[in-house]
């Protein structure tokens, strides 16, 4: 007789455990239902916002708004310059300039520029400043 009530009592355990296993997959799978309904959503919004923006952004709408509200016209032709006829930038000799590590001696027409230190470092460690 103990047996069978043992053998009832932990059926009625695992059935139980069964059941609260179903629902907890049940609550579950309902979730992610909704979750892969909400997926399919936005990227059915992300379509439409892209075919919105490729439609938005055509060239020939551009330059129609920027003509009409700004009032820009194309470039012509003759403004664009080859690359000769930009003057390249002169670099500076500074040789003739350094004095030491972080100095540099002020050129002839430098008189009114202030001192330089590259370096402040250095004269922190006890190098003499000039």
């Amino acid at each position: 007789m103990r047996i069978i009530l043992l053998c009832a009592l932990f059926l009625a355990t695992l059935g139980t455990i069964l059941y609260q296993v179903k629902t907890g997959i049940d609550i579950r799978q309902s979730k992610l239902a909704t979750l892969e309904s909400e997926i399919s959503k936005t990227e059915r919004e992300i379509a439409v916002l892209e075919a919105e923006w490729a439609y938005l952004s055509r060239p020939e709408r551009i330059m129609e708004l920027s003509y009409r509200l700004l009032g820009m016209r194309p470039i012509a032709k003759s403004r664009v310059l080859t690359i000769d006829a930009i003057p390249m930038r002169l670099v500076p000799e500074f040789k003739d300039r350094v004095v030491g590590p972080g100095q540099m001696r002020l050129a002839a027409g430098d008189s009114i520029a202030p001192k330089l230190y590259l370096f402040s470092e250095i004269y922190r460690s006890g190098a003499t400043q000039p």
